[in-house]
């Protein structure tokens, strides 16, 4: 039996190959969209009061875990210094960073 070379690949492979580059983009995709409805929901509390609670939970988990860590609080203030001899204001370490990353 001889083989042709130049067949074309099946069209299992093909959809395959499909089926797999989708997953990929959906998984981007879902992922960016729960980021874009986080988002905005933190800046409109009335779209999800219960979201919104949780994630000032959340962030106030988040602030006495910095809090509690000397290194990240080193590292913010390193940070925040730096953004503050770019700027020449005085800001809070988080903003600094934030703003330090915008610009």
């Amino acid at each position: 039996m001889l083989i042709d070379r130049n067949a074309p690949p099946p069209r299992q492979d093909i959809y395959k190959a499909r089926a797999s580059r989708a997953r990929g983009w959906a998984w981007l995709v879902g992922t960016g969209l729960v980021g874009c409805m986080l988002v905005a929901i933190w800046q409109e509390p009335a779209l999800s009061p219960k979201v919104h609670a949780g994630m000032q939970l959340a962030a106030n988990s988040g602030e006495q875990m910095i809090a509690r860590n000397e290194q990240v609080q080193a590292f913010l203030t390193r940070r925040s210094s730096a953004a503050q001899s770019a700027t020449g204001e005085r800001t809070d370490p988080v903003s600094a960073m934030l703003q330090k990353i915008n610009n």
